[in-house]
C-alpha cells in the first residue's frame, strides 16, 4: 500500500502508471486536507468574496454567487469544460493522472474535502479509469478539458473503462463502491486547475525512453560479446580521460553486463568492429542524469537484471547488484 502524502519518486510513478498499487491517504495528508476545507468553509460562512468560491469566473469575477447556488456553480464549471475531442488517453496516462491529482489535492492547499479525495482514491484502486479525450488541454494554462472529463465521472457523467470494458460513469462509480458526488465550494475549480495530464504524458514517454536506453546498453554490450570483440575499449581509464560523466557511466554498464556474460564463456579479446565501440560514446552523451535514477548507471542496473533473468544467471548464483556498478 502506498500512502499519498509522502514524496513520489521515479520508480513509484512508474508503478502507479502500471496499476496494481493500492493507494491510501496518510494521516498527515488527511489533516492538511481537512484544514484546507475548513478554510474554504469559513470564507463561505463569512460571505467574503473569493474568486471561484462564491464569485463567477473570468468576466463574471465580480458577480456574487449566493450560497445556495455554490454547488451548481462548481458542477457547471466542470460540465462546461468537458469538451475535449480525439481518441481516449491510454490507461497508463489516466492512472497516472488520477494519482497525480490525488497527490496534489492531498497537500491540503486546494480547499477540497476528504470525501472528494477519497472518491478519487477509490476510482484508482478499483482501476475505474475515466475516458479522457486526448485533445483539449491549453498547456501551461491548465489541462482544463481533460481534467474536466476526469471530474465529470464523480458527477455520474461520461464514461469509464474498467477491466477492458467501457461503461457509464454511474456503472463505474458502482464498481468503485461510490455514488454521485455533490461538489462543495471551490471543488470544481480545484479539480480542473493543474497540469496533471501533461505531466502524466511526459512521464509515460520518459518511462519508455528509460526502458529503451537500458535495452540499448545491454544490446550494445551483448553485441560486442557476440562479435568476440575486445573488452579493452571499455577500460575505465580511457573514459575518465574523456571526462564525460555519461560516457563513463555507459562504459561501466558495458563492463558489468559483459563481465556476467563472460562467466558463461571464456573471455574474448579479439579486435572488434569499430562501429560497436563507437556506440558507447553515443550512448553516454545521450544519457540524461537524474538524481534518483543514476542515469546510465541506473539504466545499466535495470538492463542487467533483465539480462541475468534471460540468461538464467540467478540459478547460477550470480550476485551482481547495483553495487557492482560502482566498481
Amino acid at each position: 500500500m502506498l500512502a499519498i502524502g509522502n514524496p513520489l519518486n521515479f520508480d513509484t510513478l512508474r508503478d502507479l502508471s502500471r496499476g496494481g498499487v493500492v493507494l491510501s491517504i496518510s494521516d498527515a495528508a488527511n489533516t492538511a486536507i481537512e484544514r484546507g476545507a475548513a478554510a474554504v468553509a469559513q470564507i463561505v460562512k463569512r460571505g467574503e468574496p473569493a474568486y471561484g468560491v462564491n464569485t463567477g469566473f473570468g468576466r463574471l469575477a465580480q458577480t456574487h454567487i449566493p450560497n445556495d447556488q455554490l454547488e451548481l456553480l462548481q458542477s457547471n464549471l466542470v460540465l462546461s469544460h468537458a469538451v475535449g475531442v480525439g481518441r481516449p488517453l491510454p490507461a497508463a496516462v489516466v492512472r497516472l493522472t488520477l494519482a497525480l491529482k490525488i497527490a496534489t489535492l492531498a497537500r491540503g492547499y486546494s480547499g477540497v474535502r476528504r470525501v472528494l479525495v477519497d472518491a478519487l482514491v477509490k476510482l484508482y484502486n478499483a482501476d475505474v479509469l475515466p475516458r479522457i479525450p486526448s485533445k483539449g488541454s491549453v498547456g501551461a494554462s491548465g489541462d482544463l478539458a481533460p481534467l474536466a472529463h476526469l471530474s465529470t465521472v464523480l458527477l455520474g457523467v461520461g464514461e469509464v473503462e474498467c477491466g477492458g470494458m467501457i461503461m457509464s460513469a454511474d456503472q463505474g462509480l458502482e464498481r468503485a463502491g461510490l455514488t454521485r458526488l455533490k461538489l462543495a465550494a471551490k471543488e470544481g475549480l480545484a479539480l480542473l486547475n493543474g497540469t496533471q495530464v501533461s505531466t502524466a504524458l511526459a512521464l509515460v514517454n520518459l518511462f519508455a525512453i528509460d526502458n529503451l536506453y537500458a535495452t540499448a546498453l545491454v544490446a550494445g554490450a551483448l553485441s560486442v560479446d557476440a562479435a568476440e570483440g575486445s573488452a579493452s575499449p571499455f577500460d575505465a581509464r580511457i573514459h575518465e580521460l574523456r571526462g564525460h560523466p555519461g560516457q563513463i557511466a555507459a562504459a561501466r554498464a558495458y563492463r558489468v553486463v559483459s563481465r556476467q556474460s563472460h562467466q558463461l564463456q571464456p573471455p574474448r579479446l579479439r579486435q572488434g568492429a569499430g562501429s560497436l565501440f563507437a556506440a558507447l560514446p553515443a550512448a553516454g552523451h545521450g544519457c540524461v542524469q537524474r538524481p534518483d535514477r543514476g542515469g546510465a548507471r541506473g539504466a545499466a542496473a535495470r538492463g542487467q537484471r533483465r539480462h541475468r533473468q534471460s540468461a538464467g544467471l540467478h540459478e547460477r548464483g550470480c550476485q551482481c547488484g547495483r553495487s557492482d556498478l560502482r566498481r
